[in-house]
This record gives structure tokens, sequence and C-alpha cells, in this order.
């Protein structure tokens, strides 16, 4: 299968975009496919371009259906340019948010400021007896470890205690 797609890079966590239509049931398996077949790429995740909404300027939604903060910019950037308005702010539909997303587009920078979700909740989990601030958002949550480095091991613990 031929695919169009752009990779994206807004914050050091690049995201794959399939400007394709691909059917709901088939993406989490076709993400995973492309990012194994494209190590190179260091693909952090991926985003579906799809259909815009009614009032909203565009439409993606990541391959889980979370939110991702730098997915929406990245995606407000690519919108603005496929419309070729010369658009500085947009609004955006986005997987894992409720409302559409209000985005601020600097294309000459490259750059791009998403009204993020507010967050609804600040809890706490416990791993290895230690403390750690959960932050719940629509869409995704934020586990905040601090004075830790990031390891797939680190990952796994908090996400089960999550």
């Amino acid at each position: 299968m031929k695919l169009n797609a752009l990779r994206a890079d807004p914050a050091g966590n690049i995201t794959l975009f399939v400007l394709d239509p691909i059917e709901r049931e088939r993406r989490a398996a076709l993400a995973a496919e492309l990012m194994r077949r494209l190590p190179d790429m260091k693909i952090d995740q991926v985003g579906f371009a799809c259909p815009a909404d009614a009032d909203t300027d565009g439409r993606m939604e990541m391959m889980g259906g979370e939110f991702c903060g730098n997915a929406t910019r990245a995606f407000a950037c690519y919108a603005a340019k496929v419309r070729g308005r010369g658009e500085t702010r947009l609004v955006v539909s986005v997987s894992g948010a409720r409302e559409p997303v209000p985005v601020a587009v600097d294309l000459r920078q490259n750059r791009a400021y998403a009204q993020m979700p507010l967050p609804y909740a600040l809890e706490w989990i416990s791993v290895n007896k230690q403390k750690i601030p959960l932050v719940r958002m629509e869409g995704i949550d934020h586990a905040l470890l601090l004075d830790a480095a990031p390891s797939p091991e680190a990952a796994e613990r908090v996400l089960a205690a999550m």
C-alpha cells in the first residue's frame, strides 16, 4: 500500500501524519506497522488527517484516539499551508479534545501555539513507594516524574500504577 505521509517534529516529539483516508478500525495496526517499518524516521506517534468537521479548519486523529498538543500544533501548520490563505489563526478538531482547539500559526517561522484543554484533575499515584503527580486532561493523562531518567521500565511501572 502506498501512502501519502508527512513527518513532523514540532518539539522533539516526532509525529508521522498519514494524509490518506484510513478507516478508524485500521489505524492502530497501520500505525504500529509504520513505526516498525520506518525505524530511521524515529517516529514517536502517528496521526491521521481526516475531513474537516463543520466550523473547523481541519481534523486530526491520533492513532489511539488520544490528544497530543505537539501533534495539534504541527497539524495546524500543515492545515494552514494546505489551505494557502495566509491564515494565522485556525481552529482544528483533534481526537481526545471535546471542543475544537484554537491554534495561532506563524508559517514564516514554522511555529504554532495551541490553546491546550485545561486539566480537570490532579491526583497522586504511588510508584516504588514514591508519590508522583498525575495530571488528568481531556484525552490524555500526564505523570510527572521529577529527577528521574526516562526508561521503558519506568514507563511500565507508571502505567501499571495509573
